[in-house]
């Protein structure tokens, strides 16, 4: 069972950390992480599971609010420009159902601060915060995936 709510894991979690810079455009809000974060779940993925998987086309990011989604227009939030942000994750990889012929791999991310800008924006939807560290999508489609892990 997925849990929409951070507040849950506070007490029984330890988290880690990672810093990231949010980009405000006119179309969404988004924070930007290093490319390693993602090379490092890529590594594993490739190492311990022997099937090759491709990095995000947009790299480390977590989309806040897209105009496209929320149905918000994120021009009046640049205050917020490049401004550093320090976010929590716990480590575990959550593979995301086929779709499309291929599947995503996300790491769940915890922030109090992007939540809050989101519920100032007037968005209560149900959607987490996180980060897509790897894609099947550029794979050749032979390539064996193994249906049984889950790593939640």
């Amino acid at each position: 069972m997925q849990c929409h709510a951070s507040f849950l894991y506070k007490e029984s979690v330890k988290f880690l950390k990672v810093k990231g810079k949010i980009n405000v455009t006119d179309r969404d809000l988004r924070v930007h992480l290093s490319r390693d974060f993602i090379l490092y779940y890529k590594w594993m993925i490739e190492h311990y599971y022997w099937f090759y998987v491709s990095e995000p086309l947009h790299g480390a990011h977590i989309t806040v609010i897209n105009e496209k989604i929320h149905n918000v227009n994120t021009s009046h939030l640049k205050q917020y420009h490049k401004m550093e942000v320090e976010l929590n994750y716990i480590p575990d990889l959550i593979v995301g159902a086929k779709s499309k012929n291929f599947r995503n791999f996300y790491v769940r991310i915890y922030s109090d601060f992007l939540e809050g800008i989101k519920k100032a924006e007037g968005i209560n939807d149900k959607s987490i915060l996180h980060v897509t560290v790897a894609n099947t999508k550029n794979v050749r489609k032979e390539t064996w995936f193994p249906e049984l892990i889950s790593l939640q």
